[in-house]
């Protein structure tokens, strides 16, 4: 379930949609008929990620809920939030995607992971862009402070990219968002490139 999970979230990164449906949906399967294994959550979220993918966010916000009421390790209850606050935004359910973003940050704090507070003050960062922009760049800043290119380049290059979006939103100087963009691709070409030949081995 593990390894079907895992190859399928590669896959998803590279754009292989049909690799990642093909895989997602056999750990999914698998998960469903063991609900009190520790990979049960995360097998349901990777299926809601997909779902999400295909833009089908209501059954996809269901599984995440559903991930979350079986999820046991705390980082993968962090982890659920984080995923149904973005949902639940796509969805205009803003207060739920407040709520889910606030608890992210506050167990992530208490947990003191760098990679599940930024995030989950990414999370937070994003309603705020919505709803709150005046807060939203400490809380994206944050974020950047708590992961760097080497330990989380996903993680990373998304926090760019979202403070990227803050600083044109606030009218910040056109150079700053560049350099962040800049980096933000960068940093997702070397990683799909250091993926590539993994799961194309996996593949064959």
């Amino acid at each position: 379930m593990f390894a079907r999970r895992s190859y399928g979230q590669l896959c998803l990164l590279t754009g292989d949609a049909d690799g990642a449906r093909a895989e997602i949906d056999i750990a999914y399967e698998i998960a469903r008929h063991i609900p009190a294994s520790l990979e049960h959550a995360p097998a349901v979220r990777a299926k809601a990620a997909l779902l999400a993918c295909e833009k089908r966010f209501e059954e996809s916000y269901a599984l995440a809920r559903e991930a979350l009421a079986s999820a046991r390790p705390v980082d993968e209850i962090v982890e659920c939030h984080v995923t149904l606050s973005a949902l639940a935004l796509e969805l205009d359910r803003d207060d739920e995607a407040r709520i889910h973003a606030e608890e992210a940050v506050t167990v992530a704090r208490r947990l003191e992971s760098p990679r599940l507070i930024c995030v989950a003050e990414l999370a937070l960062g994003r309603w705020q862009m919505r709803f709150a922009p005046a807060a939203a760049r400490a809380s994206l800043l944050s974020a950047l402070d708590h992961t760097d290119a080497t330990r989380f380049p996903l993680e990373r290059a998304e926090v760019l990219t979202s403070l990227a979006d803050c600083l044109r939103a606030q009218q910040g100087a056109p150079e700053d968002t560049a350099q962040l963009e800049a980096e933000a691709q960068s940093i997702m070409h070397r990683l799909r490139a250091s993926i590539a030949a993994p799961v194309a081995a996996l593949r064959a």
